[in-house]
Order: C-alpha cells, then structure tokens, then sequence
C-alpha cells in the first residue's frame, strides 16, 4: 500500500509540476493555449486526487465493534461521496452475531471490490446484496463497469480468496466485456466452522 500510495502521488505531482512550468512559459505568448492547458492539468489533478482517495479507502479500518450492516453503510456512504459512484445496498434476513475478524474479512471484500470497480472497470454504478438468510452469508457486489473477457485474479483479489478460506469461505469471480463483474463472497456463519479453521490454521 505504501508503495502503491508513493508511486501514484510521485507520478502525479512530477507530471503536474511539469506542466504547470511549461503553462508559465505558454502564457506570455498564448493566453487562450495557456488556459486550455491549465484544464486538462486542473482534470489531470483530480482524477490523481481520486486515485489517491482510492488507495485511503481500503486502508480504512473495520475492527471497530459496530455491525456488518452499519460498517457497510458507512464504507459505501464514503466511497459513493469520495467517487461520486451511484451505490445500491440491499440487505436480506436480519444480522446474525458474526466474529469480528468475520465481519473484518466481509468488509475488506466491499472495500476491494469497489475500489477494483471504480480503478479497474470505471464503473459508474454498484449494487450490493448481504444476504443473512441462508448459510453460508452471501455477499455480492455487481457493477456495470467495463468488464473483461480475460480475468486474471491480482494481488487484491487473491488476498480476499485467502482471507475467505481462512474460515471456509470462498470467492468467485463473475466479469464480461461490456456487462460488468460480479464478485460472489460466501464465509459459513456457524461458528464451529470458524473454530475448526482456526485449528487448522494454527495447527
């Protein structure tokens, strides 16, 4: 994350800086030219100032006691502010007690699949369903980004399939070209599960 942060504020800035120099030099000799050139540089900006918003959003932290459906609320409320991505939460079935690291892992999923959605796909819309109804829970995120006919799993997504079965959940991944992605999150809710992965883990 650190190096993600450092090489997307450098790049910025460094182009920026540059050409902020070359708009000073313009403007003595072409206002109109200079200010068509300070635009781009002022939309440049904000879509790095995105990214970077971006990169902020998944380091939020969810390991503060509040429930699933209200860190939910919360993390989408932020990101849909900080974006201006247009994001449909419905939830199925009341809240059952989930462990914290259950609830932290959920979280994570939400935050990286938005934040993929957004990067990744320029997706302008996002919904998501929480289903407490059946076991496994479900969580599942669909936008109407750019989708893509050649999926390949990156260090993000790899990271919540191996958060998911660390407690005998799983990830799968839905994407076509032009009709978006899916991504599907199941985690068991009977704790013995949980506690037998655990033993697993430590063992």
């Amino acid at each position: 994350m650190a190096k993600e942060l450092h090489d997307t504020i450098g790049h910025t800035l460094t182009s920026v800086i540059m050409s902020m120099d070359a708009i000073i030099h313009l403007i003595d000799l072409d206002n109109h030219a200079a200010k068509e050139q300070l635009l781009k540089v002022r939309n440049y900006t904000n879509k790095g100032l995105n990214d970077i918003r971006l990169h902020i959003h998944s380091m939020v932290p969810a390991e503060n006691g509040s429930t699933l459906t209200s860190t939910f609320q919360e993390i989408t409320r932020e990101f849909s502010e900080y974006t201006q991505t247009k994001i449909e939460i419905a939830i199925n079935g009341v809240e059952h007690s989930l462990p914290n690291e259950i609830k932290v892992t959920l979280a994570r999923c939400l935050q990286e699949s938005l934040t993929n959605a957004k990067r990744h796909g320029d997706a302008t819309e996002v919904n998501i369903h929480l289903d407490f109804t059946e076991d496994p829970t479900l969580l599942t995120i669909k936008d109407n980004g750019k989708g893509t006919n050649n999926l390949q799993l990156g260090f993000g997504l790899n990271a919540m399939r191996d958060r998911l079965e660390m407690y005998q959940g799983s990830l799968q991944v839905l994407s076509q070209e032009g009709k978006g992605t899916t991504i599907k999150c199941t985690v068991p809710k009977r704790e013995r599960e949980y506690e037998k992965s655990e033993a697993v883990i430590s063992g």
